[in-house]
């Protein structure tokens, strides 16, 4: 900013600016705290539709479970036309979602057979 002075007033003197004292030692950790909250934050919204399945009540789960199951096992099997694949990939996906799934091997094996299919 501009100030019009008197040939015989002093000159101001500028203001000295604020600065920001930033404590060195303190931004490693700041920044390691940064990512890892970044990384919790990834984790918990690609994991969210696994808790949520999860936190359904068995009389909801369990009929959910075996009519994805039966999808996999009277649509998508022995092999699943073109035009069904990605029908049978995600009824897949959400099949290893489900605890019992994960537990049973017959479901895990039926899953993963419809997992890793040619894509068009």
């Amino acid at each position: 900013m501009l100030r019009l002075v008197r040939s015989d007033e002093p000159a101001p003197r500028p203001t000295p600016s604020v600065r920001r004292v930033t404590v060195p030692w303190l931004r490693f950790p700041l920044a390691l705290l940064g990512a890892a909250l970044g990384i919790w934050l990834i984790w918990w919204s690609a994991t969210s539709d696994v808790r949520a399945i999860r936190a359904l009540p068995d009389a909801q789960r369990l009929p959910l479970l075996r009519a994805t199951v039966d999808n996999l096992k009277n649509v998508c099997d022995p092999a699943a036309p073109v035009s069904l694949r990605d029908f049978c990939r995600r009824q897949a996906e959400l099949a290893t979602k489900f605890r019992e799934c994960v537990r049973d091997p017959e479901c895990q094996q039926l899953a993963r057979r419809h997992l890793y299919q040619p894509r068009k």
